[in-house]
């Protein structure tokens, strides 16, 4: 049921235009920017889009100049799990990493605890109204976040 939901949704995101993508990417970036939590939140975990996800690359560099503390994931596929670092110039600090995703490089990679994130922007490609997601099938953010309820 998981893998053809997400078959079939991946499938329809991926035929939307450039255009309507950026506009939507558009309207959910000022959603979150308009929220109270994102006011009230310093430490800011954003995942770097790829592909037809709805794109963060804005969403960063706003926070940036907002004195955010912009964080972003870094893939440690050999145990399964993401690893946190500060960014601070997303021109500069990213490359092509596990899965082909935007990731600090070595020399740029400024490693924070997961307990200091305030706030998550999780990719997915499914979500419900309770907040449930489908991802991708690799389960790095499911781990994170059940971690998170662990801690808390």
């Amino acid at each position: 049921m998981k893998k053809s939901l997400r078959t079939s949704v991946l499938a329809m995101r991926d035929m939307l235009g450039i255009e309507e993508r950026c506009q939507k990417s558009t309207l959910i970036k000022e959603m979150l920017f308009g929220l109270n939590e994102f006011h009230s939140s310093s430490n800011i975990l954003f995942y770097v889009a790829t592909k037809s996800e709805v794109q963060t690359e804005d969403m960063i560099r706003q926070a940036i100049k907002q004195g955010k503390r912009a964080l972003v994931p870094i893939t440690d596929a050999e145990n399964k799990r993401l690893l946190i670092s500060e960014l601070h110039d997303f021109d500069l600090e990213l490359e092509k990493g596990a899965y082909g995703i935007l990731e600090p490089t070595k020399i740029y990679q400024r490693l924070v605890p997961l307990d200091e994130v305030e706030m998550i922007i999780v990719p997915g490609v499914v979500f419900d109204l309770h907040g449930h997601r489908i991802g991708y099938g690799g389960g790095y953010y499911d781990r994170m976040l059940e971690s998170i309820g662990q801690n808390k």
